[in-house]
């Protein structure tokens, strides 16, 4: 258990981005954008991370663990817990966009058919959590 915290708090302490208008420029910033000028067009009170949303990216992120894409033997994954992690700067197709980034701890099977042990890894979805742009093993 200590071993797991240890790994989830540099991901939990990673900063917060915004995807923000200034002066017709796209930019990322740590505070919430002035005016509620968000580039995605929400204003920060309707994109607030509500336990609705965090449970819809959650449940993508679960699913994908699941699909048979991350894993040889997905059925006998053990998912331990995800956690909303924030937004982080990702480059997707030649863009800069604010990914949600969501922590899995899972435990899988290896080729032997024993459990590994608890391991934490990344979902980071879209700005609008309707897909998974990259699923991985959490960097230590």
């Amino acid at each position: 258990m200590l071993a797991w915290l240890a790994l989830m708090l540099p991901l939990a302490a990673a900063a917060q981005a915004y995807r923000c208008d200034v002066g017709g420029r796209v930019v990322f910033q740590q505070q919430p954008c002035n005016d509620g000028k968000r580039v995605d067009g929400a204003s920060p009170a309707a994109r607030s991370d509500t336990s609705m949303s965090a449970a819809r990216g959650a449940a993508l992120c679960e699913a994908h663990a699941r699909s048979g894409t991350a894993f040889a033997d997905p059925e006998s994954l053990r998912i331990a817990g995800v956690q909303y992690l924030g937004a982080k700067p990702w480059k997707l197709h030649q863009e800069l966009i604010a990914a949600r980034t969501y922590g899995l701890r899972i435990n899988a099977r290896n080729a032997y058919g024993a459990y590994e042990g608890e391991r934490l890894y990344e979902c980071l979805l879209s700005e609008d959590e309707a897909r998974v742009l990259h699923f991985r093993p959490a960097p230590r």
